[in-house]
């Protein structure tokens, strides 16, 4: 069995709970999280994080929140990361969502969730009354007072405990699909999204920017958790300047914060030494930044997932890497493709389904298998290639199907041409 199943298997089956109870039995007095804070670094190992987590999840069960929605306004803070495993550890539902999102969208958002609580960062309790909370929503700061999420990690509470007739498959998240071309979708998804999937995320000090009401955010911190890894909560906008201040040795983040990197050392602003690893997801990779990272010696790889997903199907090692692949599938996930070439998906990790919408849930999943609407192809070497959209499918007058995206694709690597669109 290889070192990915073996990880893999370790954790499939377990609940939220039980995940962070085996991290903690396995790596609790080693630094789990670090971030700043009015000028000041702050740490919590995982034996410390596992205690908030609980302390926090049985205030959460004293307001009979197991089985409810529960929004939390995500800024990638300490107590906004543990209000997210507490809401899932308990049995409620965890549903953590961007609150800079344009005020309708994030009120269609609220209203059709109908939390029973609402966690809320200080920057944004002006808009709480904005936002339509259903009668008998319980609204709980997350640093100001003493009945803040803050308040209550740093009291003398109890502590949760796992209690029997909650299952892996039971839900544990509710996200929300990006919708920038039409109303977002509500993906919920079971305890099996947080399981930390394969050994391939290796990272001793991770700076995580990405946002997270981000699935790649969850996925990517449930993976380098496994790995024993110390993670320095940052966000988009801090990230430059904590990546000097951290000195971290790898680093996750969307393409577009990976080529910003880039340029800022091209430029000489920026040092990247002592980076091994900086891998995005959310979106594919810009090749000639693959290859600038590449060429200092930073591994670089772009995975491939969605929402729907739970995250990455497929996973790349130094070892295991093909240059313009999203790298293999991953032993979690089962692959298969339409006779049009869209690439399928199935595994527990898949969602349960769209959120009060089973028409578009039918749509999606058919016999368990999700329609990512993505085409794609799998190598002799079993590397995955994604090279369009269904949608964006050209069909030429002699029935040839082409994909305008892998047109740009190879347009865009003609050094005279500096934008393209197809």
């Amino acid at each position: 069995m290889s070192g990915q199943d073996m990880r893999y298997r370790e954790f499939w089956g377990l609940t939220v709970h039980g995940m962070l109870a085996r991290l903690a039995e396995r790596y609790g007095d080693s630094i789990l999280f670090t971030w700043r804070r009015g000028g000041a670094t702050h740490a919590a190992t995982y034996g410390e994080f596992f205690r908030d987590v609980r302390r926090l999840a049985a205030r959460l069960a004293a307001l009979g929140l197991q089985g409810k929605p529960v929004v939390i306004d995500m800024r990638n803070s300490y107590e906004q990361v543990a209000a997210l495993f507490a809401a899932s550890s308990m049995g409620a539902v965890a549903a953590p969502l961007s609150f800079d999102l344009p005020l309708e969208d994030l009120r269609d958002l609220i209203v059709r969730i109908g939390p029973k609580l609402l966690i809320c960062d200080e920057l944004d309790l002006e808009l709480v009354p904005e936002l339509g909370l259903p009668e008998g929503g319980v609204l709980l700061p997350c640093l100001e007072g003493a009945d803040s999420a803050a308040g209550v990690l740093a009291g003398e509470g109890p502590l949760w405990q796992e209690t029997e007739g909650l299952s892996p498959d039971d839900p544990a998240l509710l996200l929300a699909t990006s919708g920038s071309t039409s109303r977002s979708k509500l993906v919920l998804l079971s305890h099996y999204s947080f399981t930390p999937h394969g050994e391939f995320m290796h990272g001793e000090r991770v700076l995580h920017v990405l946002p997270l009401h981000h699935v790649a955010a969850l996925w990517c911190l449930s993976a380098y958790m496994a790995q024993g890894s110390e993670i320095c909560l940052s966000d988009l906008g801090r990230g430059t300047a904590d990546l000097a201040w951290f000195r971290p040795t790898d680093l996750f983040a969307v393409p577009a914060f990976a080529s910003l990197l880039v340029r800022q050392s091209r430029m000489g602003r920026l040092d990247l030494s002592g980076i091994r690893s900086i891998s995005s997801g959310g979106a594919p990779q810009n090749l000639e930044t693959v290859a600038y990272l590449n060429g200092l010696g930073i591994f670089s790889m772009s995975l491939y997932g969605a929402t729907e997903t739970a995250g990455a199907v497929d996973y790349s090692t130094p070892e295991h890497y093909r240059f313009g692949s999203v790298g293999r599938v991953g032993p979690w996930s089962q692959v298969r493709f339409s006779p049009q070439g869209e690439i399928l998906v199935k595994g527990k990790n898949v969602m349960l389904g769209y959120l009060n919408d089973p028409e578009a849930t039918a749509q999606a999943l058919e016999d368990g298998w999700y329609h990512t609407g993505d085409l794609g192809y799998l190598d002799e070497d079993g590397f995955l290639f994604v090279t369009g959209r269904v949608k964006n499918v050209i069909i030429l007058s002699n029935g040839e199907n082409v994909s305008p995206e892998a047109v740009e694709s190879k347009l865009s690597r003609c050094p005279a041409i500096a934008e393209v669109i197809v």
